[in-house]
């Protein structure tokens, strides 16, 4: 993967962690409706019931996701010190507002009083230094 794809790829991790999040919460509102049945005296040692499975398989996924989550999080932490740790404090701030924050060029110009072109040149020359700095093979 380029260094492109890579800071490209970075604009979607937020995403995806926000549908995890999402899934995390509708997940744990599901268990929260599920209701053991009532059998009377259950004897020791007999089969698990369908409730407990359920529950089961609802902690199961919920703890994939969360370590899913903090994988991304990872990727996008050290995407974040990279790009933290250029030289030219503009450069930075460009990559970070257009693939940390997911923010577009127009949004991004408004922001600084500059043209969006302007903009996309400084933040392709930024790209450039990221490069220069770290390589284009991720």
């Amino acid at each position: 993967m380029t260094a492109r794809e890579y800071l490209h790829q970075m604009r979607t991790i937020k995403y995806q962690i926000k549908v995890k999040k999402l899934e995390l919460r509708d997940l744990r509102e599901d268990m929260e409706t599920i209701h053991s049945p009532s059998y009377g005296d259950r004897v020791q040692g007999g089969s698990r019931s369908r409730f407990e499975d359920q529950i089961i398989k609802a902690i199961r996924i919920e703890e994939d996701i969360g370590i899913r989550t903090a994988q991304k999080i990872d990727r996008l932490n050290d995407a974040h010190r990279m790009i933290n740790s250029l030289p030219d404090e503009r450069a930075a701030a460009l990559l970070t507002d257009r693939y940390i924050n997911n923010r577009s060029s127009d949004e991004v110009a408004k922001d600084i009083n500059y043209a969006a072109a302007y903009v996309r040149k400084l933040t392709n020359d930024a790209v450039e230094m990221f490069i220069e700095k770290f390589g284009d093979d991720f």
